[in-house]
């Protein structure tokens, strides 16, 4: 099945894509993210090129439970330029991740409504998960201090009422979203929580 990757430019895709892939296994010989690696003179630390367009690879999570499942990984640019053509990519048979910053507070929260009415346009009734990333500088003392104390809890709080609660999601023009969960992609914290979600609610998609 397919797992799609969708968000604005520069929040993370990318790197949460390879977070999951160390969860899991890649089936493709060659990794898009490892072709568009930045190695800058002088700095030990290396830095991921923007997706150009969509990368496509294949991922593999199993556990013993209910064995193993095979994702096509739709990894989608968050340029505007590409907006017009993502459009022809979304398909019912999907879990999506639709991934915001939680950095951009309550912007951030405004914005994926973008995402999830395209998705609902191409896509009614698609299952949905809407991911947070940089939750890592929440944590770090010398960046937390930016931020009030209940800063994730409010946003979580924000996402619910926007989003979660609504008992009729498709006449609001939203698609079925099962959850939000925010993650670390540099420290990896609540990876593994995410890639738990992806895994179970594979098993429950119905085909069309």
């Amino acid at each position: 099945m397919n797992l799609m990757f969708v968000g604005f430019h520069s929040i993370g895709k990318t790197s949460l894509l390879q977070r999951l892939c160390e969860r899991g296994r890649t089936l493709q010989k060659s990794s898009h993210w490892r072709d568009r690696v930045n190695k800058e003179e002088g700095k030990k630390q290396t830095t991921l090129l923007s997706t150009v367009g969509i990368d496509i690879n294949e991922l593999l999570l199993e556990k013993r439970s209910k064995g193993p499942v095979v994702f096509r990984t739709w990894d989608f640019g968050g340029q505007k330029e590409y907006y017009a053509t993502h459009q022809y990519f979304l398909s019912p048979r999907s879990l999506y991740l639709v991934v915001w910053s939680i950095i951009d507070g309550e912007r951030g929260v405004e914005s994926l409504l973008q995402w999830l009415i395209n998705i609902q346009a191409r896509a009614p009734g698609a299952p949905v998960i809407i991911v947070g990333t940089h939750l890592d500088i929440l944590r770090d003392r010398a960046t937390r201090r930016h931020y009030p104390e209940d800063f994730e809890e409010s946003m979580m709080l924000l996402i619910q009422k926007m989003f979660l609660s609504n008992p009729e999601p498709d006449k609001s023009g939203l698609p079925n979203i099962l959850a939000a969960v925010n993650v670390s992609c540099k420290t990896g914290e609540n990876i593994r929580i995410l890639v738990d979600m992806i895994y179970e609610n594979a098993f429950e998609l119905k085909h069309p």
